[in-house]
């Protein structure tokens, strides 16, 4: 999983792997440690409601994803899945899970 952060733009690209495991385990997840005592993981999950969901808590940014639309996705040739959520009055977040399509050349 690769991971792209800006102040309003996250963005996730998923291998063919990454997209094979969050389909067969409903969960994927990278960890990144900055020392014995900081880290920061990022964790992708499946459920089944019909929307998207992103939270910060201890250390780990989780984007919980709606089952169906995943698998549809999965399946499909589109690039991403993509939503905004709301951060504050007045700031929205847009979040990007995408296909890391392997370079052609």
């Amino acid at each position: 999983m690769k991971t792209r952060i800006t102040d309003k733009h996250l963005r996730f690209r998923l291998s063919q792997e990454d997209i094979s495991k969050l389909a067969s385990e409903k969960t994927v997840a990278t960890t990144t440690v900055f020392s014995p005592l900081a880290q920061l993981k990022i964790e992708i999950s499946l459920w089944n409601l019909d929307t998207n969901l992103a939270t910060f808590e201890h250390n780990t940014i989780k984007l919980q994803v709606g089952e169906n639309a995943f698998h549809q996705w999965a399946r499909s040739d589109e690039e991403g899945l993509y939503f905004q959520q709301e951060a504050s009055a007045l700031s929205t977040l847009e979040f990007a899970i995408e296909k890391d399509f392997p370079c052609k050349h």
